[in-house]
């Protein structure tokens, strides 16, 4: 008789942990595959001391093979689900060969995706905080806007990238807010040429409050906290748009700036979505014990599932915490059921709240006691070392927050920056799009709206969709000297200048495309050369 074959769909703390349960419970009376588009675990609440410098980037993951150890492990996106053959169907990494694997029972914990849709322009231009290279990423871009900062003569330019704005006042945009703070704050010590008095700082919330998931009293001594460090918190401030160059909040106001993070946006997966299953606020339904309502053999927790705690109709939140009490369950629930037994409910009870504010200060709730300060902060610490999956990974970010108490934070950008392959950028009118002098800007090709170049001794002339301009003397032919402003709302698709010649020869347009400024003036009737 062959073992029962357990898939599950998910690696990161729901899934990971309940294959670790599985195979610590069940031995290998049961045969478990797990399903993952990377072959780490991820340990989120680290990513917001990866931002701001004080933890290793490689540290926030670990090995999924060496959590499923006697398991398989499939790296891949899922594409498919057929429950009626007990088949998934997924595109696997690198290779890209479609694979089908059968179940016997199937565990979903996908976790949730990011959909910043409803704020034009925020999804092009905020740095999101969903992965290890998300978090590596923000803390390079925060260096490199004090060595701009630092070289810039331009006062609003200078004001512009030493100003660093965090969407989303919940626990995620809290403590990286606090993070990055501190990472600017004691680089600055190697930047003479900045000072404290320049660098500015805004969380901005939707809500009445911060840290909604704290009691309102702790909630007010963070903002107290946060506040009396320099950071200005907008409370009942939405955001309206994005730019390359600003982000426009509720009440019409612009903020210029260079860093946007947004930690809001939290949304069911494609695949979720597009699963035949019961649904609750576009979450997988499950019973109180975490089947999926109507499927024997199907199961879901973490994020993904909508899941009942079993106290007065509440709901299991959305947290590490949370994930890792429902995959315990589970997998004891999952092999009663193989052994013919009965299951039991989920019951959830919070072990408390913690969040760093930064500055070694913290806040939580703990067994029903408050704290906040120092206190509060080393047990968040010693709270997320003890979360961590395996003793080698406890060791080593141990080492890196102890050593981050004594030794400075090491300010180097260990990434040039460069324009990716290929991006959306939006502009507002007036927003400088590209400026001569900065070659790292790349090269742009217009989608939508209408952009203005201006250089010394030269008239302006308007480029509109299907132009481009940018870092490319063989493109543009364009002085040193010269700017790109839109005229109005713009959109353009930014390009590494090898990606756009690759394009136009492609095409076989060569000079269309460098040259079509003046074939479109001529098409555009009502446009010349001194319209604004």
């Amino acid at each position: 008789m062959s073992k029962p074959r357990i898939v599950i769909v998910g690696g990161g703390f729901a899934g990971a942990t309940t294959a670790r349960e599985l195979r610590r419970l069940g031995g290998y009376e049961v045969a478990i595959e797990l399903i993952s588009h990377r072959n780490y675990m991820l340990f989120q609440p680290l990513l917001p001391e990866v931002a701001g410098g004080a933890v290793n980037v490689l540290d926030t993951v670990t090995p999924l093979r060496q959590m499923v150890s006697g398991g398989s492990l499939h790296t891949g996106e899922v594409r498919s689900i057929d429950f009626a053959a007990r088949r998934v169907e997924l595109a696997q990494g690198g290779a890209g060969s479609v694979v089908r694997v059968p179940y016997d029972h199937l565990v979903l914990a996908p976790g949730l995706g990011v959909d910043l849709s409803a704020f034009p322009g925020l999804a092009e231009h905020a740095f999101p905080l969903k992965s290890a290279l998300d978090a590596h990423a923000l803390r390079n871009h925060v260096i490199s806007c004090l060595e701009q900062a630092s070289q810039i003569a331009d006062q609003g330019e200078r004001e512009r990238l030493l100003t660093f704005v965090v969407v989303g006042g919940g626990l995620s945009g809290v403590e990286v807010m606090g993070e990055v703070h501190d990472l600017i704050r004691r680089s600055l010590r190697y930047y003479p040429d900045l000072s404290r008095g320049e660098v500015r700082a805004e969380l901005i919330e939707t809500g009445p409050r911060i840290l909604a998931e704290l009691h309102e009293d702790l909630a007010e001594r963070a903002a107290s906290r946060l506040r009396s460090r320099g950071i200005a918190i907008r409370t009942n401030t939405p955001v309206r748009e994005a730019s390359a160059r600003s982000i426009i909040v509720g009440d019409g106001r612009v903020i210029p700036t260079a860093t946007i993070v947004a930690t809001i946006g939290n949304a069911p997966t494609p695949l979720v979505q597009g699963l035949d299953l019961p649904k609750e606020k576009g979450r997988i339904l499950v019973d109180p014990d975490l089947r999926v309502r109507g499927h024997a053999s199907v199961w879901a927790l973490g994020d993904a599932a909508f899941v009942p705690s079993g106290e007065r109709g509440g709901l299991a939140p959305p947290t590490a915490q949370a994930a890792v009490s429902e995959a315990k369950l589970l997998a004891r629930n999952l092999l009663a059921v193989i052994d013919g037994k009965p299951t039991r409910p989920f019951r959830y009870r919070s072990k408390g709240t913690l969040a760093s504010v930064g500055g070694r200060r913290g806040v939580a709730t703990v067994g029903g006691m408050k704290l906040d300060g120092v206190l509060a902060w080393l047990l968040w610490r010693l709270v997320h070392l003890k979360a961590l999956p395996r003793a080698s990974v406890r060791w080593r970010v141990g080492l890196e927050q102890l050593l981050d108490l004594f030794l400075p934070r090491n300010a180097v950008v260990t990434a040039l920056p460069s324009p990716s392959s290929a991006r959306f950028v939006r502009h507002r009118p007036g927003d400088l799009a590209f400026d001569g002098r900065d070659i790292a800007e790349g090269a742009f090709l217009i989608a939508e709206g209408r952009y203005v170049v201006e250089a010394p001794g030269q008239e302006p002339r308007f480029l509109h969709p299907g132009d481009h301009f940018g870092a490319s003397e063989t493109l543009d032919k364009m002085p040193s000297a010269v700017t790109v402003r839109a005229v109005e709302p713009s959109r353009a698709l930014q390009l590494s200048p090898d990606t756009l010649r690759g394009i136009i020869a492609a095409l076989e347009v060569g000079g269309s495309l460098g040259g079509v400024e003046r074939e479109a003036e001529a098409r555009r009737p009502g446009i010349s050369q001194d319209r604004t």
